[in-house]
């Protein structure tokens, strides 16, 4: 995980989320994000050369 995945998961241990709670959350963040990514280049094209 990351720096900033690894602060997340202190924040909401401390806010009071359960430790798992919050690891699905920031799994299910990760999906959507990779789901957004793959939605914006539709059939693989050329233009993750460009954005990334």
């Amino acid at each position: 995980m990351t720096r900033h995945a690894d602060v997340s998961l202190t924040q909401m241990a401390t806010l009071g989320a359960p430790t798992d709670e919050a690891r699905r959350a920031l799994a299910g963040l990760d999906a959507a994000v990779a789901a957004d990514r793959a939605a914006l280049e539709p059939m693989g094209s050329s233009r993750q050369q460009e954005v990334g």
